[in-house]
């Protein structure tokens, strides 16, 4: 019988991720997919034992995610949602990550949700000065979306239907970034880009409707040269599954507009604790805030919602300053041998965060709170799936990261 239970499991975690990802097509819960990239390959070669692999062949190419050559893949991620594509792969001979040689990957995505193509580079040259390693990434995409409530801590939804909460655009982007790594596990990161953004004009949306004059006359493309700094310090125990230690991190953009004599200057802090209790209980605390200056884009103002605020869609609250509140606490355990080698575990959260719009005058707060369920197979990937509800919504959460 056991054999048959494992089985069943191996299965189920085979198409977990697919009908995580499908469910972002259902009403109320699209945006609601935290911002991750599964892999998904059907090229791979056989590696007997892998996880999520009964059959011998990874289904999810999360433990070999990076091979040479050309191969079919099929994705989601925050830019494309769900797609499929082409991936071509190439590596110098001495590659290793974070240490040398160099990597160059080129794409071509069509996204399902978005009926869109793009096209894109990524290249990783690294120690290509000293110890910096640059980090170069080219693309195009011809539609792109956030949602879209207007500016301030106190809009209301005006519709269940998700595609009038939603600005679409196209996006070519530019950018190298030098990348220095900090002892073990933090690292500097110095970038500068440019952009072209173009609104697209979508009748009957709320964007089109405002009556404040930001939905006229701001279709015109828009090109950006921008300069970013950013630091992360890191201190886990773990960086697949941790249960103590530190993050901290802090960065600065500054975005000058080349079509008109805009200047956005934007600064960003984020930390996260993670304190144990005995063996299986950790208190995970995370808080994070984001302020801007100047004369941005409606599209370049900082957001909450989705995975910074369970319980709401991404990007639901917007304004020149943001801040939120995550708090978890998990109970963690080793899986059950005749499922999978690893660790597995429950959590609950509850979550707050708000935004200040200038000229807006607003006391409100904005919470959100859930339980999920935790699975960390073979100490190679991580997945948490997490139901959030709000005054508003209910709906999944889905994070996903792996080991490299």
């Amino acid at each position: 019988m056991w054999n048959r239970v494992g089985l069943v499991w191996r299965v189920l975690m085979q198409l977990c991720f697919l009908v995580t990802s499908a469910s972002a097509l259902a009403q109320k819960k699209d945006s609601l997919l935290r911002d991750t990239t599964l892999i998904i390959s059907t090229t791979a070669d056989p590696l007997a034992g892998t996880p999520f692999t009964p059959s011998g062949i990874p289904f999810y190419d999360v433990i070999n995610p990076s091979r040479e050559g050309l191969r079919p893949t099929a994705l989601y991620s925050s830019d494309d949602r769900i797609f499929v594509g082409l991936r071509y792969n190439r590596f110098s001979k001495d590659w290793a990550v974070d240490s040398t040689g160099y990597k160059n990957r080129g794409y071509l995505n069509y996204s399902i949700t978005q009926k869109a193509f793009s096209i894109g580079y990524q290249g990783i040259f690294n120690q290509v000065i000293g110890r910096w390693s640059l980090f170069v990434d080219a693309n195009y995409d011809w539609v792109k979306w956030m949602n879209f409530y207007g500016p301030g801590n106190n809009t209301k939804e005006l519709s269940n239907d998700n595609d009038f909460h939603r600005l679409r655009f196209s996006e070519a982007l530019l950018s190298t970034s030098l990348q220095r790594r900090l002892g073990k596990q933090s690292r500097l990161s110095v970038t500068s880009y440019l952009q072209r953004v173009k609104l697209l004009n979508d009748d009957d949306r709320l964007f089109t409707h405002m009556d404040d004059g930001l939905g006229k006359g701001i279709y015109k493309p828009k090109n950006f040269a921008g300069f970013r700094a950013d630091l992360l310090l890191q201190r886990l125990d773990d960086l697949l599954l941790p249960t103590k230690g530190v993050v901290f991190s802090a960065g600065v953009s500054h975005v000058r507009n080349l079509n008109q004599p805009k200047l956005v200057t934007n600064y960003l802090a984020y930390n996260r604790f993670y304190i144990p209790f005995g063996n299986h209980l950790v208190l995970s605390v995370e808080n994070g805030a984001a302020t801007l200056f100047g004369e941005p884009e409606v599209y370049q103002m900082n957001s909450i919602g989705g995975n910074l605020l369970r319980g709401y869609r991404r990007d639901r609250f917007l304004a020149e300053t943001i801040y939120h509140n995550n708090n978890e606490l998990q109970y963690l355990f080793d899986a059950p041998a005749k499922l999978f080698k690893g660790k597995m575990g429950v959590m609950g959260f509850v979550d707050q965060g708000r935004v200040w719009k200038k000229g807006e005058r607003s006391n409100n707060w904005h919470y959100g709170y859930g339980a999920g369920l935790i699975l960390v197979p073979y100490r190679k990937a991580y997945l948490s799936i997490q139901y959030g509800i709000s005054n508003e919504r209910k709906g999944f959460h889905f994070e996903f990261r792996r080991s490299l």
